[in-house]
Formats: structure tokens, C-alpha cells, sequence
């Protein structure tokens, strides 16, 4: 999981990386464009005018040819660049929402043409037959030629359609006639709150310059104002015709521009001398994955582009370098489908600043690109996925069918009698299963061993049985025999003694077993019970000596008291059976961090090697004893183990050398 996450957060520093070159890129490419660009400064002198912005206009290169009649469809994609006109620049003194127009102009082979869109909430038409001047609302149309001449056509109507211009002429009497000029059509609608004019001018009448105006006329031959595109001085100082230069264009094109990056050159008012280049690029199919376009949306190569067509730019990046500061911007398109930085860059011509280069270019190329890397990612992880996902049920079905043998053969090692007849084969992987089948083994190892006590301790109990039964038999053979019954009859006391001291022992172990739990435990101190213990124990046994070390301070444990002096007899019983007359028999009470020890120490016989555990088992005989009369199953010991596990403590017995003998240890856990 931590791969495509991991993954997924380097794309994103990456795209990070890639805008931010891209704007290094594009901010390098302008200043290079805007260097090259100052060999053109005649077409920049040329340009910037000391006219206002506005009073100049732009030709559009259309894409297609326009039908002139009057409605806005062949203009829809250019009428965002129109200028609007008001005769607030006129110094009107009414209300300057009531007249203004809109005005656009564009060429297509060699025609010009020109859409105007009045604003006027009362539209009067020429309806008085006279041919008389401002008869009705009229549009002035102001051309001058190279030759210094300025000819004026003016268009009105007594209806909406086709329209076709008129001269003024003037006679030598002062009088005025209208005279048609045929080579200019136009036409006329009427629009919501105003109306519409569209025009077709011969290219060749087009010169640098070109002025409109519109007169609203309320009354019959009674003019209230007009609007034009150069202020008052429309009619003898119209503004400058604006078109994109073909040097500056030529220089675009040698550019080569890559698909996705667009050029523009302004001049120092904004006003765009050439362009080249498209935001768009050529369709491209992605990858179909619904996880791709959740997690990177594709990029749109069809979005709104407001600056198509733009005769004009405006920006934060366009005003800092027409003031002289090179600059980046980031911008959404309108639809929001798109990303667009762009670079602006001033232009000099010497130390006089003429213009602006901007370069755009859309981040589509940074989505593509990281959208293929997403996808070159998600199959990686897919394919780890399915590589782990491989192993991991190999080493799932592996695991599976050692645990399965493992199982089959800890089956096969005990039979239906319960009897240990085999072995749980080990490795040396030196993993958890491992360690489990040695476990087992080892497990096994001690249930043979407790199998083979259990099948050994009916023969011990016969070979310990029969004896005393066959002196009991033969002594009651020999009564039957001989008068002289009394020794026979003595020999037959003991061996029925001995049988009832074993049939004693056995019955005290089982008694043990179930009375242990039912005892409570209590905080007892061993040096006091154990001193008491060790008084009677020298009264009971004469011929041997008992040697007692104790702390001088309590030595607390939690036990049950009556079950502590039932273990110590029998650790001083079992001593005392291996301890020759006048030796010692060494006691001790060691308290130590967590635990008390009560050891007790007899010099007799050393203990068997390999003994171990065992010799806490139940009808053990571990030493060969110094009577022979007397009995020694084991039992002693085997009680003093259930007495230690029902304390949670710990017994084991081992052989000293210093003095020589065996060390048996019972450890408590220290009472609170």
C-alpha cells in the first residue's frame, strides 16, 4: 500500500518541479522573443501612437467570410474584443448610459468589415422621404486615404435590411446633396434597446486611419449628439487602424512554436501587432482507468480560450512588462478546464520601451506527462501486488503443509493406547515452526519417559509387594510345620507391617492430592516453624545430629503451615534414611530477593547420574538405603514436589562435595 501512496506524493512534487520549470522556461523563451523582437522597432514607432487606446482599431484576421446582414452569428467569436463608445467621452452633459455603440472590425481576402452595435433606447429611422441630412438616426463613416483626402459615408434607413451609404456633396451655391457610393454595402437591424450595422469596405479604400460616429436624432433634422471612436475629433482626426504586421508574424513563425504555446506581441498600450501559435493540441486518448481520471482528471485540450481572437490583452504579467518588469502569471481558464501560465516580457528599442512579448502555454503537457507516469505506476504496483499477493500464498500454502506434517507426525507418534511409539522430526530453519516441532519433541521425549515410569511402577510394586508376601507365606508354612511358631509368627508381624506401610504411603500420597486444595494460606515465618520443627525432629531421632542455621530476622512466606511441616518430614524423613548413625543432618532458612530457600542437607550416598527431575516422581527409589528393613518407594519425595507446586514455588535436589552429600532446596515465593 505504501508504494502508489509513496509514488503518488513524488507525481506530485514532480508536477510542482515541471510548472515550475515551465514558467522558466517561458519566462527564458520571452526574453529571448523580446530581445530579438527590438530589430522591429520601426513597426513598434509605428504603432504607438500618442492617440488613446481606444480611439484606434483593431482588424481581426477572420477565419471565415461574413455574410453581411445586419445579426451577430459570423462575429460570435470576436465579440468579447469589441470597443465600447459612450458620449461620456464626448462631454455630454445627459445621461451616458442613454447613447453608446460597440464597434468591431475585421478582414477576410480584400474586404474589410465592420460590425457597430448602437445602444440607443430611441431609435428614429429616416422615414421623411427628403433625402435631407440627419432625417434620422445616422452612422458617419470617416475614411481617410494616403493621399490626405477624407471621404465620409453615412448610413441610415427608413427600415431595417440592406443599406447602401451616402456622400455629402457640397455645391458651389452651399447647397447639400446626397450622392450613393455603391462600392461599400450595408445592412441594418433592429436590436433590443438599440440596433445593429454591418458594413463590407473594399480593402484598397482602407487606409491607415478609420473613424466612426454615430448621431442620435430624437427630432427630424434636429440632432441631440453623437458618439465616435476618436472623442470629438472623429471626423477631421479619426483614430489609427491597427493590423497585425507581417514582419512581426514572420518572426513568429520562424519560431516553429510547439503545439500548446501562443505568442503575442503588443504594443506599449496593449494592442496586439501579431500572434502565432494555438493553446489547443491535436486529441489524444488516454489510458481508460477510472482510477487515473479520479486521481489525475485529464487534461482538456477543448476549453473556453477567452483570449482567441483578442485584439487587446490585459493582465497583471501584460502591465507589469508594458511598465518595464518581466513577470509569470497563472490563470484557469473561464470553464475552469485548463491551466495557463504565462510570461511577459518588455521590449526596448535602445532605452525606449515600445512593446510587450507574451508567451502562454497551457500545463496539459504536465497532466499527459503525469498522467503516464501515473499510469506506468499503477501497473508497477499492480504487478508488485501481484508478485507479493504470489508469494505470500507460497509462503502461506508452504507454512500450511509444514504445520500439516508437523501435525501428521505428532499424530503418528502416539499410538490408540496412548503409548509414545515415534519421534517428531526437526529442522534447522530456525523459524517459529521449528521451534515448535522441537518443542513437541521435546514434549514426547517426557511423556515416553512418564510412560515408562507408569509401566515400571506396576513391576516396583510387585517386586516390592512380594517379598513381604512370601515372608508372610512362609512363616505361615512354617507355623503349619514346626511348634516353635513364635519367631515365624514375629517374621509374619513384620512383613504385614510392611505391607500396611505401604498400602499407608500410597493411601497418604492420594489423601495429599486432594486435600492440598482445599488448604488456605497464610503469611508464615519459617525461622519460628521451622526451629520448632527441627526441636521435635532431635527428640525422634537420637542417633543422628541435626545442625540448624536460620536468619536473624523473620523470613516471611504466604503457605499453608500444616502443609510446610508435612514437607520439611518428609525432606528429614528421606535424610534420615540416607544419614549413617552419628552424622549431621544440616538444615538452613535463606532468605534471598524474591524467594525464602529451606534447604536440607544429609551426607549420604551421592544421587544416580541422569536421575534429574525423576527423582520427585511418584515411587522412585533413588539411593540404596542403610536398613534393610526399611521400606523406600519414593512416595516422600513425590509429596514434597505437590506440596512446592501448590506454593508456586520450586524443589530439586543435587550433590555437594564440600562436605560431601546431597543438597535438597525447596524455594517460596517471599510473602507480602
Amino acid at each position: 500500500v505504501s508504494v502508489p501512496i509513496v509514488g503518488f506524493q513524488y507525481l506530485r512534487e514532480t508536477e510542482r518541479y515541471l510548472q515550475s520549470a515551465l514558467a522558466d522556461s517561458l519566462s527564458a523563451t520571452a526574453n529571448a522573443l523580446a530581445y530579438s523582437m527590438s530589430v522591429h522597432a520601426g513597426v513598434f514607432q509605428g504603432a504607438n501612437t500618442e492617440d488613446s487606446p481606444t480611439s484606434s482599431l483593431f482588424i481581426h484576421p477572420l477565419t471565415h467570410n461574413v455574410q453581411v446582414d445586419g445579426y451577430l452569428d459570423d462575429w460570435t467569436g470576436y465579440l468579447d474584443w469589441s470597443t465600447r463608445y459612450s458620449n461620456e467621452a464626448m462631454g455630454s452633459l445627459r445621461d451616458p448610459r442613454r447613447l453608446s455603440f460597440r464597434a468591431l472590425v475585421g478582414r477576410y481576402g480584400d474586404s474589410v468589415y465592420l460590425l457597430i452595435q448602437v445602444d440607443d433606447s430611441d431609435l428614429r429611422f429616416d422615414t421623411t422621404g427628403t433625402g435631407d441630412d440627419m432625417a434620422g438616426d445616422t452612422i458617419e463613416l470617416v475614411l481617410p486615404d494616403s493621399a490626405g483626402n477624407t471621404r465620409h459615408l453615412f448610413f441610415s434607413t427608413a427600415a431595417p435590411g440592406a443599406v447602401t451609404p451616402y456622400q455629402v456633396i457640397e455645391h458651389w451655391d452651399f447647397t447639400r446633396t446626397r450622392e450613393s457610393f455603391n462600392q461599400v454595402i450595408g445592412a441594418w437591424q433592429a436590436a433590443g434597446g438599440g440596433y445593429s450595422l454591418e458594413i463590407r469596405i473594399p480593402a484598397r479604400l482602407v487606409g491607415s486611419h478609420l473613424g466612426l460616429l454615430v448621431h442620435d436624432v430624437d427630432t427630424p433634422k434636429v440632432l441631440v449628439e453623437s458618439v465616435g471612436t476618436a472623442g470629438p475629433l472623429t471626423a477631421t482626426r479619426p483614430g489609427r487602424l491597427l493590423r497585425t504586421s507581417a514582419q512581426l508574424e514572420a518572426r513568429i513563425v520562424d519560431l516553429r512554436l510547439p503545439l500548446g504555446r501562443r505568442v503575442w506581441v503588443l504594443n506599449r498600450h496593449g494592442q496586439v501587432l501579431a500572434s502565432g501559435g494555438s493553446l489547443g493540441r491535436e486529441p489524444r486518448r488516454d489510458p481508460i482507468n477510472f482510477v487515473y481520471t479520479w486521481l489525475l482528471p485529464s487534461a482538456h485540450d477543448n476549453f473556453d480560450d477567452d483570449l482567441a481572437g483578442a485584439s487587446r490583452l490585459r493582465g497583471q504579467e501584460v502591465n507589469a512588462a508594458l511598465a518595464g518588469t518581466a513577470t509569470t502569471r497563472w490563470r484557469s481558464s473561464p470553464d475552469g478546464r485548463a491551466v495557463i501560465v504565462s510570461a511577459a516580457h518588455p521590449v526596448y528599442a535602445g532605452n525606449e520601451r515600445v512593446g510587450a512579448v507574451v508567451i502562454e502555454e497551457t500545463t496539459n503537457s504536465i497532466q499527459t506527462l503525469q498522467r503516464r507516469a501515473m499510469a506506468d505506476l499503477f501497473n508497477l504496483s499492480l504487478a508488485l501486488f501481484v508478485l507479493v499477493t504470489l508469494l505470500l500464498l507460497w509462503f502461506a500454502s508452504r507454512v500450511s503443509l509444514r504445520l500439516v506434517r508437523l501435525r501428521d507426525a505428532a499424530d503418528a507418534a502416539i499410538d490408540a493406547s496412548g503409548r509414545v511409539v515415534g519421534d517428531v522430526a526437526t529442522r534447522s530453519d530456525g523459524d517459529e515452526i521449528d521451534d515448535l516441532s522441537v518443542h513437541i519433541a521435546s514434549m514426547l521425549e517426557r511423556l515416553r519417559q512418564y510412560n515408562s515410569y507408569l509401566e515400571a511402577m506396576a513391576r516396583r510394586l510387585a517386586h516390592e509387594l512380594r517379598t513381604p508376601i512370601s515372608v508372610v507365606q512362609t512363616s505361615l508354612e512354617n507355623l503349619a510345620e514346626d511348634d516353635r511358631d513364635e519367631p515365624a509368627l514375629q517374621r509374619a508381624r513384620d512383613g504385614t507391617a510392611r505391607l500396611q506401610d505401604l498400602v499407608r504411603r500410597l493411601s497418604e500420597a492420594a489423601r495429599l492430592e486432594q486435600s492440598i486444595a482445599a488448604a488456605e494460606l497464610a503469611a508464615v515465618d519459617l525461622t519460628e516453624l521451622v526451629t520448632q520443627c527441627v526441636s521435635g525432629y532431635r527428640s525422634a531421632w537420637p542417633a543422628v545430629g541435626f545442625e540448624l542455621s536460620v536468619p536473624d530476622t523473620a523470613a516471611t512466606v504466604r503457605a499453608a503451615p500444616e502443609l510446610v511441616v508435612q514437607l520439611l518430614d518428609k525432606l528429614i524423613d528421606n535424610a534420615v534414611d540416607f544419614t549413617p548413625a552419628g552424622e549431621t543432618i544440616r538444615i538452613h532458612v535463606q532468605p534471598r530477593d524474591d524467594a525464602v530457600a529451606l534447604e536440607v542437607r544429609n551426607p549420604g550416598p551421592p544421587l544416580p547420574e541422569g536421575i534429574g527431575a525423576r527423582l520427585f516422581d511418584s515411587m522412585v527409589a533413588q539411593r540404596e538405603q542403610g536398613g534393610a528393613t526399611s521400606i523406600h518407594m519414593g512416595l516422600g519425595l513425590y509429596i514434597a514436589r505437590l506440596i512446592m507446586d501448590f506454593h508456586g514455588g520450586s524443589i530439586s535436589a543435587e550433590n555437594t562435595s564440600a562436605p560431601p552429600g546431597v543438597l535438597f532446596r525447596a524455594s517460596f515465593p517471599a510473602g507480602r
